[in-house]
């Protein structure tokens, strides 16, 4: 499960995402794309007490632009917008599961984000 989410991005858009999750029992880390100067926002989902991450939500420019903002959303809450309301918005999201992984594209810009999927026990 997703316990952290750390959302670091400037004025051209997202420029990483790290991610924090827990996988057989083990903490695990998961980083894409290059830290520069910026703002970093972080999201902590409680795990423990059976918060689990249901969507993200984002807008998307064009290519040399990539993702502008990202938006998390659990069983329980929803995130601050981090970063700009600019482009074309997108959803990654599956009825009745839940966010376990990420998977994507980076260079100066995080370009592409991907979901892993699980059935909610």
């Amino acid at each position: 499960d997703v316990t952290k989410i750390y959302v670091r991005g400037g004025h051209r858009g997202i420029q990483c995402i790290k991610f924090e999750y827990v996988k057989s029992g083990q903490p695990k880390r998961s980083y894409h794309g290059l830290s520069a100067a910026g703002f970093t926002q972080m999201f902590e989902i409680d795990h423990l007490n059976n918060e689990h991450l249901e969507s993200v939500e984002g807008y998307r420019k064009d290519y040399s632009h990539g993702i502008q903002a990202l938006q998390f959303k659990t069983n329980l809450r929803v995130s601050e917008m981090m970063g700009y309301e600019d482009g074309e918005k997108f959803t990654l999201a599956v009825d009745g599961k839940k966010i376990i992984g990420f998977h994507g594209f980076a260079e100066y810009n995080l370009h592409a984000l991907g979901a892993y999927f699980t059935e909610i026990l």
